[in-house]
């Protein structure tokens, strides 16, 4: 906690003026993750009225913002991988998010009459797709030989990454 308060500017007191505990502040890094991750959805679905260009739109916004965002792609795995998200104050706020992520693909295969599929392995694929290179940063990193969260790093990232997620979909790659 003396780390995260000198981090911030603060003495470790003033840090738990506003957070009772390492849980708490914990409980509200994990909710400011995933509102901010909700929050790409619709941003994405604002950004033209064809599925691939939606679906581009989101992958861009994700890969970007896992990029600008070193812990968040650990912190996502290590919950759900941990199962910590079942027992966790912030289960319903990811089920909706992984509930809108399947009905937007689900919705986008229909209107483009794309193969049938199932939309919420196919929303676990492709959110695997994102969160495993930077939760993996340091392999991800060797493998490309350069830092993941170097700008153009992300953005060699966002242009590897929109075509196999559109290939997973059913699309041909733009």
């Amino acid at each position: 906690m003396r780390t995260v308060a000198e981090a911030l500017g603060l003495t470790k007191a003033s840090l738990f003026h506003h957070v009772g505990s390492k849980d708490e502040l914990y409980d509200e890094i994990f909710a400011s993750l995933i509102h901010e991750l909700a929050q790409l959805l619709p941003q994405a679905a604002a950004t033209a009225d064809d599925f691939p260009a939606q679906l581009d739109a989101l992958g861009t916004l994700v890969t970007r913002y896992l990029g600008t965002q070193p812990a968040a792609a650990r912190l996502l795995i290590r919950e759900l991988l941990g199962g910590a998200v079942a027992e966790h104050p912030m289960r319903a706020s990811v089920t909706a998010t992984l509930e809108a992520t399947t009905a937007f693909l689900a919705d986008g295969i229909a209107r483009t009459g794309l193969p049938e599929q199932d939309p919420r392995h196919l929303a676990l694929s492709i959110i695997g797709l994102h969160l495993t290179w930077f939760a993996a940063a340091e392999v991800s990193g060797a493998l490309i030989g350069g830092d993941v969260y170097d700008e153009a790093m992300v953005e060699a990232r966002v242009a590897a990454v929109l075509p196999q997620v559109r290939r997973m979909v059913g699309l041909p790659a733009a």
